[in-house]
């Protein structure tokens, strides 16, 4: 048995746009909406988390896990430039209050992916200084209000996925058709359109949204001087098998080490979010495996997650709090994610007792969700859903899961 530990985080994570849904203020929203959207399908009620947080939060202290990552919606805090509501205000309080009503540590994430619409039509979003200042303006109002309870703040999650999106070819890293009604739609130019999620990978863009985490931390830390702040990357295992290694330590630059110097060096920890290892020879990225592979054609692999948490406290001095970790597996293939798990915190547990600085681990995710371009077409959740009725069941690796965190040890 490898033990972690005392007060280690054992929690999971969710995102605002992704569970809560009616988030009609966002730019994700529209565009989910327009002809030929990228989008398979819109995200309506998504999973209803906005109405049943109270029983999905319960579901969590049941399970024996003491952390809960959730994200707060810009769009509600702020529907129209310098517009607060209050009541959004107080409905994420009351998130906080339920967390903390359980014996649950609140991590708030202020940016997962999705902004205001007003954000594109009057500042054309992530290419603009300007949506820097505006960040701050909201996360110094968000923290205002909650900064009294919560400890452990997330600036903007996954910062470098956009960069990731279009240098593996997902999307293209110039407006196409799709881009170019998005931007028709919001009153802007195709050249200034700029929704974080997908297109804040370009160099203006990738400054302006380190900017933004600078200024961010600033404001939680004067509204909250308790509060830890920290930005969350999407980090991959790069490995290389022989005649690859120029390849893979290109792509390691590009995609993790410039990141984690440049912004995640800025705050009080780093954010890591690993799901799969990438693996170059001479002929380029190598084909994964077939039988080691989730539903969505990630590699499994449980050494990874150390992998990236070593390279993220190497690179920063930071301790890490692994924000994401998991697997698109369906109820048929939930043993796998069970086992994934364990094998990945057996991995994980020596190296902390050897030194490496892990506070917590948080499981994507606590429900099947809204997974964006996808729709709802994957099946991360340590809970399934029916969106019929909404209707909840927790799958066996989610009480496998638990007791791992009641133990505070693996077998």
């Amino acid at each position: 048995m490898v033990t972690f530990p005392d007060g280690f985080l054992w929690g999971v994570a969710t995102a605002a746009h992704q569970v809560e849904g009616a988030n009609v203020s966002s730019d994700a929203w529209l565009m989910e909406h327009l002809p030929g959207s990228m989008y398979r399908e819109p995200s309506g009620d998504a999973v209803d988390f906005y109405h049943r947080y109270p029983d999905d939060i319960a579901v969590v202290a049941t399970l024996g896990l003491n952390a809960f990552r959730f994200g707060v919606e810009w769009a509600r805090i702020e529907p129209e430039a310098g517009e607060i509501s209050r009541a959004q205000l107080e409905h994420y309080s009351r998130v906080v209050d339920t967390c903390l009503g359980h014996g649950i540590e609140p991590i708030v994430t202020l940016h997962h992916f999705t902004s205001p619409q007003w954000l594109i039509r009057k500042h054309g979003g992530w290419r603009s200084h300007d949506t820097a200042d505006r960040f701050a303006d909201y996360a110094a109002t968000v923290m205002s209000r909650l900064g009294d309870r919560v400890s452990w703040v997330c600036t903007i999650n996954e910062a470098n996925t956009p960069l990731l999106l279009a240098h593996y070819g997902l999307l293209s890293a110039k407006p196409d058709k799709s881009h170019s009604l998005a931007a028709k739609a919001f009153g802007v130019a195709d050249a200034d359109f700029c929704p974080f999620f997908p297109m804040a990978g370009d160099e203006r863009a990738i400054e302006v949204v380190g900017r933004a985490h600078r200024l961010a931390v600033d404001s939680v830390h004067a509204a909250a001087s308790g509060a830890q702040a920290g930005i969350t990357l999407s980090l991959q295992d790069i490995t290389a098998q022989p005649g690859g290694e120029e390849a893979a330590d290109n792509q390691d630059e590009i995609i993790n080490r410039r990141f984690l110097r440049d912004m995640g060096r800025v705050g009080d920890f780093v954010g890591v979010q690993t799901y799969t290892r990438l693996t170059y020879g001479s002929d380029g990225r190598v084909k994964v495996p077939a039988g080691d592979v989730s539903d969505n054609g990630l590699e499994l692999v449980p050494s990874a997650l150390t992998a990236t948490c070593r390279q993220a406290f190497d690179i920063t001095g930071l301790p890490i709090l692994v924000t994401e970790h998991g697997a698109d597996l369906d109820d048929a293939a939930d043993h796998r994610r069970a086992g994934f798990i364990e094998n990945t915190l057996r991995d994980l547990a020596p190296a902390i007792a050897k030194g490496l600085d892990v506070r917590g681990y948080l499981h994507w995710s606590l429900v099947d969700n809204f997974e964006w371009f996808n729709g709802y077409h994957g099946h991360f959740g340590l809970l399934g859903n029916d969106r019929t009725t909404q209707r909840r069941w927790i799958r066996p690796s989610a009480h496998r899961y638990g007791a791992i965190a009641r133990a505070n040890a693996v077998d």
